[in-house]
């Protein structure tokens, strides 16, 4: 690189010297100069020739375009169809301890690398069409997230799949690709399904206390203040299966994470609940019952 940008003496060979464009060489060193001396050139057009070594005066030679001969702009292409597609996302092993926005930026560049154009959002910052229909707490896994895509173009789903799935990170997936319904919503579940898989012990005696507690409290310090949530309002259904704990929860009064329900049912400590693995297997909207 440093060869072919260095400065050279006028006598020396360029790089493009072996390019014809009819220009002589002495021509553009002698306009060299003029520009140093910031001496302007006329236009050959309306004065007298320059001997540059362009024209022929037979064939090549200055001529002005008739006036009104200016062929009009040619209209702008048509806009490219745009597509909403769905996919089943699986963000499992080391992509549960993505945020969720890191997890939408890994997707967007994911796509990019893919070569599939994505339809923008329009205004000052536009930002890529592609979402999902709620955020998973980090550390938690999940084989049924729901992700929304707008492409630029007809593609085939499982095409998209096939070329953006070999550059994801590792524990990202998309599955069951299909085109969006007309009119089809992208909303948060109503309630979602857990499987819970703790290092201590879940004892049955307290599930049995949980149920028959007029009420308990899990209290969860936000950016915007205390809140608490009484999860006898939210746990809609809960019970100890082979392996773990089944748990379905709701959105009454706000959604407590799969560690809080550990904690505050079982009596996990902190880092106990901190290291269960909490796989999010399934989710329905109450319409959909």
């Amino acid at each position: 690189m440093e060869e072919y940008l260095r400065a050279r003496e006028p006598g020396e060979a360029l790089p493009w010297d072996h390019i014809d464009v009819g220009l002589s060489k002495d021509f553009l060193l002698a306009e060299r100069d003029r520009a140093h001396g910031q001496e302007p050139t006329q236009d050959c057009r309306a004065g007298r020739c320059h001997d540059c070594g362009v024209c022929d005066h037979k064939r090549i030679k200055p001529r002005l375009a008739p006036a009104g001969l200016t062929p009009p702009a040619p209209p702008p292409p048509p806009p490219p169809d745009r597509m909403t597609y769905r996919f089943r996302l699986e963000k499992t092993g080391p992509a549960r301890f993505l945020g969720h926005l890191e997890t939408m930026h890994h997707l967007g560049r994911a796509f990019r690398r893919a070569g599939v154009d994505l339809a923008h959002s329009q205004g000052f910052h536009p930002h890529a069409q592609i979402k999902s229909d709620s955020a998973l707490p980090l550390g938690v896994e999940s084989l049924v997230e729901v992700l929304e895509i707008t492409t630029l173009g007809i593609q085939r789903p499982e095409s998209l799949a096939e070329r953006v799935n070999p550059v994801l990170p590792v524990g990202l997936k998309l599955a069951d690709g299909r085109l969006a319904a007309p009119g089809e919503d992208l909303r948060e579940p109503d309630e979602v399904t857990y499987h819970l898989l703790s290092p201590a012990p879940l004892e049955p005696g307290r599930l049995e206390d949980f149920r028959q507690a007029p009420q308990v409290l899990v209290t969860r310090d936000t950016p915007k203040g205390r809140k608490v949530l009484d999860l006898k309002t939210t746990l809609k259904h809960m019970e100890l299966v082979e392996g773990g704990l089944k748990v379905v929860v709701g959105r009454d009064g706000g959604r407590p994470k799969p560690a809080e329900i550990l904690k505050a049912v079982f009596g996990l400590s902190q880092e106990e609940a901190q290291a269960a693995r909490a796989i999010k297997i399934g989710a329905r909207r109450l319409e959909e019952a």
